[in-house]
């Protein structure tokens, strides 16, 4: 356990079903359009990856949250702790919520796919994971429009993400206690 209490165990590997049609191109309209659906991200995550980059040798740089909307949490809150347990709750849960993606999609099941991908798509944004949640916006488009097996091949993008994100969790929390004036 942590010192928030979240249990801690390392990111089981989600195997991604067979369910995507065999033959279809890696690009199509559907990614596309996605694509375009999708918020760009912003620009203050994008330097705060560089900078880690940076900052760690040339080290893979650890994954990008904005640390504005958590210190706007905290702000709002009046109380940064619970913006910890938060982020280390959203952290601590990441490959369950991607088993569940992967089992909706396995399944052929749209609606459960979509409360999958919606869930997660909205903690990200609640958190300042804007990679997370541009990558669940793409997920979300493509099962709205049926394309289940254009979401299934997208799923291993989005597992490998939040994989770095589960597996940096000590280092994330470190960087929000040190952005959010924590001791």
């Amino acid at each position: 356990m942590n010192e928030y209490g979240d249990r801690m165990v390392q990111a089981p590997q989600v195997p991604v079903c067979q369910a995507a049609s065999a033959g279809a191109p890696a690009e199509t309209e559907i990614f596309r359009a996605a694509s375009v659906q999708a918020a760009p991200l912003q620009a203050p995550a994008v330097e705060a990856a560089s900078a880690q980059a940076a900052n760690t040798g040339g080290t893979t740089p650890l994954p990008a949250f904005e640390d504005r909307t958590l210190k706007a949490l905290a702000d709002e809150l009046g109380d940064s702790q619970p913006v910890l347990r938060l982020l280390s709750t959203y952290l601590s849960m990441l490959p369950g919520r991607i088993g569940r993606i992967a089992s909706g999609l396995c399944q052929n099941d749209p609606d459960a796919s979509m409360e999958a991908v919606l869930s997660l798509k909205i903690s990200s944004a609640m958190i300042g994971a804007h990679e997370t949640e541009q990558q669940c916006r793409a997920m979300e488009y493509m099962i709205r429009e049926d394309h289940l097996d254009y979401a299934v091949k997208a799923l291993p993008a989005l597992r490998q993400y939040t994989d770095r994100c589960f597996n940096a969790r000590p280092q994330l929390l470190g960087r929000a206690r040190k952005t959010l004036g924590c001791p």
